[in-house]
């Protein structure tokens, strides 16, 4: 057995029979233990080395982390010095741009100051040229007010060597004279001086010295026209009892030659009619408005005011069953408008002059209300409807049956008004044939609507000409609305009529 063996086998019931077997059978089993001890020896040691080499490898593992953090580190301090350097690198390129431009600011600034210099260079010479200028014109000036001082010391020697009075004014007879401008009094300052010679205040100038001048006066003393049919005003401005009355106010207010004085559209002329009825109050409603208008030449060639009762005409007679006593009529006896407005039983009255006999009611209406007037009512042509189509569809009202188809010229001295004299333009009215004859407003109505028109009975609605279908006839109410009336109603009259 080998001197390294550490491994002896010992049978555990001594030695075996047959020296040779066991001897051999030993020396295997020793030889198989050396060897096994050997290789644990070995395989000791290798482990050893193992872990030795391991515990190496760790640290240098470690050693390569840290190494690897280190150069982590110093590549972005690297980098950081990179991106400082870059900004220090950019700050300076700046610094050197903004250099750059002042240094041009600087030689703008210089270029600027030099051109400044040689101007104010250029202004001091002129002001020192003026200066020399204007202490001639100094002594040029003093020479002239010495020269004006005497001259006007010798006109004031001249003038105080006459005896200069104010200046006359011109009459209508003789023309003014020169002389001084008359000094005004106190509290005149707000007066011109008139061609008279006197001190007065505008509206007395314009007016040739009225204290109260009109409107008309004004405008014709400005040189510009007047038109009457543009002005309200709502007064009595004449009451006429009598045929003479009639002549009178006609005369002065120059009627039939067109000038009307001051007169205007809603003045109040108050007609008596009967001992009756009394005075009745018109209105003017406008100033030629039927100034050469018809269909045999001028028709109406004098001058003219057109007239309208101031509301509802009254009816005080017994036979009136009206509480409020206002002049109610029907448009024909029973509800039809056959043969238009011309031939109703309405217009026929309107233009009747029956003789003033027996009962008032019995009378026609131009006896009864306009008698006074005489040849001042002035006949007139009128284009008035004359047929209706019962089965055609009528213009206004919805197209209710019964439209007016034919028309006429004729006289009449009384008329009602058209839809258009009052509205200004066709409402109910069945055809065009309804408004041809008078077809613009009436200047009253351009002042004052048609519903509040009556102090005395202002809800009270009125007949107008229109067909408005075959059973029916136009009215403006007193409420507002243009509508339409059943020709047998009684309907409040309201008639036009025109004097001179």
């Amino acid at each position: 057995m080998s001197e390294y063996s550490k491994f002896q086998y010992q049978p555990l019931e001594g030695k075996l029979s047959g020296k040779a077997f066991e001897q051999q059978t030993e020396d295997a089993i020793n030889d198989m233990g050396e060897r096994i001890v050997v290789a644990i020896e070995s395989a000791q040691g290798a482990a050893n080395a193992a872990q030795q080499a391991s515990t190496a490898a760790r640290e240098a593992a470690q050693n390569a982390e840290k190494a690897a953090r280190e150069s982590q580190k110093a590549a972005g301090r690297a980098q950081q010095a990179g991106e400082d350097a870059k900004e220090a690198a950019d700050t300076a390129l700046e610094a050197a741009n903004s250099a750059k431009g002042a240094s041009a600011k600087a030689q703008q600034a210089a270029e600027t100051a030099s051109s400044a210099a040689s101007t104010a260079s250029k202004a001091a010479q002129n002001a020192a040229n003026a200066a020399e200028s204007a202490e001639a014109n100094t002594a040029a000036a003093a020479s002239s007010a010495a020269n004006a001082e005497r001259y006007a010391e010798n006109i004031q020697t001249i003038v105080e060597s006459l005896e200069i009075e104010d200046f006359d004014g011109a009459t209508a007879e003789e023309a003014g004279a020169r002389g001084y401008v008359p000094a005004p009094k106190a509290g005149e300052q707000n007066k011109v001086l008139t061609g008279g010679g006197s001190w007065a205040t505008v509206q007395q100038a314009l007016s040739g010295g009225l204290a109260n001048p009109n409107v008309r006066q004004l405008l014709e003393a400005l040189g510009l026209p007047y038109d009457h049919n543009s002005y309200f005003e709502e007064k009595v401005v004449a009451t006429l009892n009598s045929s003479k009355d009639v002549d009178d106010f006609s005369n002065t207010y120059k009627i039939k030659q067109g000038d009307y004085g001051d007169l205007k559209v809603g003045n109040i002329i108050q007609i008596y009619a009967n001992e009756i009825d009394g005075l009745q109050d018109w209105q003017i409603a406008g100033f030629d408005t039927e100034f050469r208008r018809g269909d045999q030449g001028p028709s109406t060639t004098t001058h003219h005011l057109s007239l309208i009762p101031h509301g509802i005409l009254w009816d005080k007679t017994e036979s009136n069953t009206d509480s409020e006593k206002r002049l109610l009529r029907r448009m024909n006896s029973t509800n039809t408008s056959e043969g238009g407005y011309a031939k109703s039983e309405l217009h026929q009255w309107l233009n009747s002059e029956a003789p003033g006999e027996g009962e008032i009611d019995k009378w026609g209406f131009i006896t009864r209300y306009l008698s006074i007037l005489g040849a001042h009512l002035v006949q007139r042509r009128v284009r008035l409807t004359t047929a209706v189509n019962a089965t055609a569809p009528a213009g206004g009202n919805g197209g209710w049956p019964g439209a007016s188809s034919a028309t006429a010229w004729s006289d009449a001295k009384v008329t009602l008004m058209t839809e258009a004299q009052v509205y200004g333009g066709a409402i109910a009215a069945s055809h065009y044939y309804d408004n041809c004859h008078a077809a613009s407003q009436l200047p009253f109505f351009r002042f004052k609507g048609w519903w509040w028109h009556d102090p005395h009975h202002p809800r009270c609605p009125f007949w107008l000409t229109a067909v408005a279908s075959r059973t029916s006839f136009a009215a403006a109410y007193g409420s507002g609305d243009a509508a339409a009336s059943l020709a047998s109603s009684p309907t409040g009259v309201r008639p036009l009529i025109v004097i001179n």
